[in-house]
């Protein structure tokens, strides 16, 4: 583009160039175009009302205005979204972005939050599904793309599809009658309804996916297994009806725990864990690692407080807070065992990025961070490694329950557990189980 002129465009990676001219009286200030095709869209400079944006089906030949529903400011950049097959643009001007698709008679303001200031730039990443918008004077701004955004043909389920055939992520769902994962299959969906009267069901080894929005007016279960999966961070999910997970222990002998923590965002120690004798959180700031403990496994990460205050005991109506792990008890007292059922379903479902505080005592050995799953799925170790929010964490560690308590074991209390049943997953050496009670 020109600042005088034509604007010129190449079929042959630059080696010739062609003369675009724009329409009469106006002058070209940026390009977007459909890849492999000659449909291209431009903007224009000044402040003609009705001569904003115009698009191309013939390589610059002919221009056709797209300029309904703008306002008479200046355009600073255009950009077409090539993931999707609905000519979505998004527009840069000088007070904001607008969006508008080939479904649309008119552009619309795209977002909320982002002042009325100049936009000078525009970029999809489309691995997020983010637009990013560079603004003069006002910093980079980041807003969703996919949310609300479904392209396909929206489908209602009633005991079957209309229309007729399984929707997929870019499908908006609506079910107004019960939907069973187990029975009816897995749901792949853009957007998701649950209406009054409906049930939706997702039982163990099954799962729903969601791009974006998720809104329950009736009742959401995951059983123990299933998976309910948010691809768009951004992405909410209203409980205006009920929404329960459940999660369920193996076969736990008497006096042992394991590390549990919500999948809801407002759930309490009285909610999930009523029946569970004991619930504890982790105090890593007091953490010492324990001599003997170390003495004895000296291959493995010491996990062994020298005195036991690392762990707090919760009253009854503490929070569990998303990301954090909670030694549990499931058992009714310290004398039974069994297997044990906890349904969480307090607040609604954590999506998106969950931020929890490390807290570092000068090494890693002396530092165990105790954190939970604080999501309805489960998680991919490699994504969580390869995420740069988590650039500190070199490595996860799980407890197995391999043996039980012995007085044999060194540690705070007369009887402990082994530091060998814990395994480790490393950023660099994959999955590494040590087993040497030595």
């Amino acid at each position: 583009i020109q600042e005088a002129g034509p604007a010129k465009r190449s079929d042959d990676d630059g080696a010739t160039w062609t003369a675009i001219t724009p329409p009469a009286g106006l002058r070209f200030n940026s390009f977007t175009a459909k890849p492999n095709t000659t449909t291209a869209y431009a903007t224009v400079a000044g402040y003609t009302a009705g001569s904003k944006v115009y698009k191309t089906v013939d390589n610059g030949a002919n221009w056709t205005p797209l300029s309904t529903g703008l306002p008479n400011i200046i355009m600073k950049k255009i950009i077409l979204n090539t993931s999707l097959t609905n000519e979505t643009l998004y527009l840069g001007t000088e007070l904001g972005v607008y969006t508008k698709d080939n479904a649309a008679m008119s552009w619309t303001k795209m977002g909320t939050g982002l002042p009325n200031v100049r936009i000078d730039d525009l970029k999809i990443n489309y691995t997020d599904q983010s637009l990013y918008i560079g603004s003069f004077g006002r910093g980079m701004w980041r807003t969703s793309i996919y949310v609300g955004n479904c392209h396909g043909t929206a489908k209602v389920w009633n005991g079957a599809w209309t229309p007729a055939g399984a929707p997929d992520g870019s499908t908006a769902v609506t079910l107004n009658a019960s939907y069973d994962t187990g029975v009816n299959g897995n749901l792949n969906a853009c957007t998701l309804l649950v209406s009054p009267g409906a049930i939706l069901n997702i039982p163990t080894g099954t799962y729903a996916k969601v791009n974006g929005n998720i809104i329950v007016n009736e009742s959401l279960t995951i059983q123990h297994g299933g998976s309910l999966v948010q691809v768009d961070d951004a992405a909410t999910v209203t409980n205006g009806g009920n929404i329960s997970v459940a999660k369920t222990t193996p076969v736990m002998p008497a006096q042992s725990f394991m590390t549990l923590g919500s999948p809801m965002s407002a759930e309490l120690r009285s909610g999930a864990h009523a029946n569970s004798y004991i619930v504890r959180k982790h105090e890593t700031a007091n953490f010492v690692p324990n001599a003997a403990v170390a003495a004895a496994f000296p291959m493995a990460n010491n996990f062994a407080d020298d005195d036991g205050n690392n762990w707090v005991e919760m009253g009854g109506m503490g929070p569990l807070a998303p990301g954090g792990g909670y030694m549990v008890f499931p058992q009714p007292d310290g004398t039974s065992s069994g297997s044990y059922t906890h349904t969480y379903n307090t607040g609604t479902l954590n999506n998106g990025a969950t931020s929890f505080n490390l807290v570092y005592n000068g090494s890693a050995n002396g530092s165990p961070n105790i954190l939970a799953n604080p999501y309805p799925s489960a998680i991919d170790a490699d994504i969580f490694f390869a995420d740069i929010a988590n650039d500190k964490i070199n490595a996860l560690y799980f407890w197995e329950h391999l043996t039980p308590l012995s007085g044999t074991y060194p540690g705070y209390n007369a009887a402990n557990f082994s530091m060998a049943d814990i395994s480790l997953y490393s950023k660099s050496m994959g999955c590494l189980l040590y087993t040497s009670d030595a």
